[in-house]
């Protein structure tokens, strides 16, 4: 639900698993998102990522969550185990 010019919402998780293969396909192989990317974490782990080499980006170090924690959530969510 994000995006100033998105008018249909979120992409389902048929059509996210649909581009990842397409991206397998044209030889990509890394997948670049952020925890701040709404729960984009949440659905390219649903798709399944394994197969790429996948970037985050974290939230400057607050007194809420360290960097270590988010980087264990962000794992998580991707259902991976490490970030390239």
């Amino acid at each position: 639900h994000y995006g100033i010019s998105n008018t249909h919402g979120k992409t389902p998780l048929s059509e996210v698993q649909a581009i990842l293969m397409a991206c397998k396909e044209q030889g990509i192989t890394v997948i670049d998102t952020a925890s701040a990317y709404g729960e984009a974490e949440q659905v390219l782990g649903e798709a399944g990522v394994r197969d790429f080499q996948v970037v985050s980006k974290f939230m400057p170090n607050t007194n809420e969550e360290d960097l270590e924690h988010q980087l264990a959530r962000s794992r998580e969510n991707l259902k991976i185990t490490h970030l390239y």
